[in-house]
This record gives C-alpha cells, structure tokens and sequence, in this order.
C-alpha cells in the first residue's frame, strides 16, 4: 500500500516537472484583436516557445508582436517562468484603462512616456528617446510629395491622423501643415491616402514596405525614399501597481529589460519586424525643432 502510494506521489511529480506550462505563472496581458491574432499565427509560423525565438521576420511580425514576445524573454531573464495569457481590447486606450484599473497586469506593447501615472510602473525606456520613426506615405502620382525635407515643404499639404496619435499631431502642428483630417482608425487613414483625399500620412515603418511601396490589402503607396520622421518621446512597458501581481512582474520584467538592451536584443527584434528599415541611420531627418 504505501509502495503504491509512493509510485503514485512520484508520477505526479514526473508528470509535473515534464509539463513545463503547468509550472509557469499564468500573466494576463492586453493587446488588440487584430494583434493577438498576429501572434498566435507568428508562434505557430516559427514552432517554438516565446522564450526561445530571435527570429523575428515573418508576415505575421509587427512592433507589438515583437513586444508580446520580448516581455515573456524579459520575464524569464528576470527570474519569473510567465505563461501569457492575450486579453483583448478594441484599441490602446482601451488598453491603458484597464491595466490602470488593476484589471490586467501588464500591457502587451510599449507606450509613451506621458501616458503613465502614478498607477502604473514604468520599465526603462524599449523604444529611446529619437528613435521612434515613421515614413511619409502618399501616391505614387503626386508630384507634391517630391523632395520633401523641411518643415516648410509641407505647409500647404494635406494629411489625416487618428486623434488619439498626440505625438503626430504636435509635430505636423509645428511643422506648420495647416489641413489636418481626423480618421478614426489606421485603416482609414489608408484608405484615405490611397483615396487621393489627402497628400500624405505618417505612418510605421513594417514588413509591408517593400522595394519603395506600402502594400497592404490592395492598397500601395508611395514611401518617401530615404527620409525619415522621427516622434518626440520614448517608448515603454506598464504594468499595473494595482494588480496583485503587479510589482513582482514588473521586477521581474525590468531586471531581464536591462540584460536585454545591453545585448541589443530590442534593437534587433524591431529591426526583424520591418519597423526599422535597413540604412535607417544614414536618412534624412525630419523632427521637431531643438
């Protein structure tokens, strides 16, 4: 009897040990749908647990793939075995409310500096100071777009934003363009360029730009060639204060932050995705005024 018991107690303990999601903590972490579906195809594309990919080029990789990927590599590096568990929300400020609240612990991508307060931790900077980036998209045909490279070349253009994106927003206001659209999401904003509804929009960089072109169900534009718009501000992981997990993840996550940025790890990943293109430091900037 007590011989079976003890065979019994230790296939548990096999079983436990060789099953390797039934020992991780479980995190509940936020994104958007479209990105969560992103990255379960991006995992099935590459077979392999978050932890263990560096690899990051595929059509399914984006800057928010790669963060969702990049927090499990952190987790781990910083002592904490994490299993992701993607809650989705219909935007990013939908995602920021609710880590805010308590009700998520981490958010999956990376935000912007002013966007945190005092309920929320903050990890070191994933995205610095300059080097956040966007290219100017527009039609192939419009002979305004050509040779754009200061502020007062875009005067008398017309763009279109999401009024939500703050940062676009005061640029293009300091660099004088006086006919800003509003549309409520990227998708329109797209639509509207490739309408010929207005000259340009800013726009990431991705795995969609190929040879000079924006390409993206159906729609192609033109990307203004070696020129690059750089946003104000620097870019990183919250998690909440609020969650009872909070303040353990988030230690764990800003000690493996920490190993990573002195490898290059987020460099290279965001590099993988598309998000900055090859020869991106040799550009011609257009930024805000010093």
């Amino acid at each position: 009897m007590i011989r079976n018991k003890l065979m019994l107690f230790t296939t548990i303990l096999i079983f436990l040990y060789s099953s390797p999601n039934l020992a991780k903590e479980l995190i509940y972490v936020s994104t958007t749908a479209n990105f969560a579906e992103d990255y379960e195809k991006f995992l099935q594309e590459k077979q392999l647990p978050p932890e263990e990919i560096t690899d990051f080029k595929s059509k399914y990789s984006s800057r928010v793939v790669a963060s969702l990927v990049l927090i499990s590599q952190a987790l781990k590096l910083g002592g904490m075995d994490a299993k992701l568990r993607i809650v989705t929300f219909p935007n990013s400020a939908r995602e920021r409310a609710q880590v805010k609240k308590g009700k998520i612990a981490i958010s999956g991508q990376v935000h912007w500096r002013t966007e945190f307060d005092s309920s929320v931790h903050m990890s070191s900077a994933i995205i610095p100071q300059g080097r956040f980036i966007k290219a100017i998209l527009g039609l192939a045909n419009n002979e305004k777009l050509k040779d754009l490279r200061w502020h007062s070349d875009f005067k008398q253009l017309t763009t279109a934003i999401v009024p939500t994106w703050a940062h676009d927003l005061n640029l293009l206001e300091e660099m004088g363009v006086e006919h800003i659209y509003k549309a409520p999401n990227k998708g329109n904003l797209l639509k509207m360029v490739h309408a010929g509804r207005v000259d340009f929009i800013l726009y990431e960089f991705s795995n969609k730009v190929k040879d000079g072109y924006f390409l993206e169900d159906g729609i192609k534009l033109k990307v203004t060639e070696k020129t690059k718009i750089i946003l104000d501000g620097s870019r990183h992981y919250m998690v909440s204060k609020l969650h009872p997990q909070g303040d353990r993840i988030y230690k764990a996550l800003e000690a493996g932050v920490k190993i990573m940025k002195e490898k290059g790890v987020f460099e290279k990943a965001l590099y993988g995705v598309g998000f900055y293109p090859e020869g991106e430091k040799d550009w011609h900037i257009i930024q805000a005024k010093p």
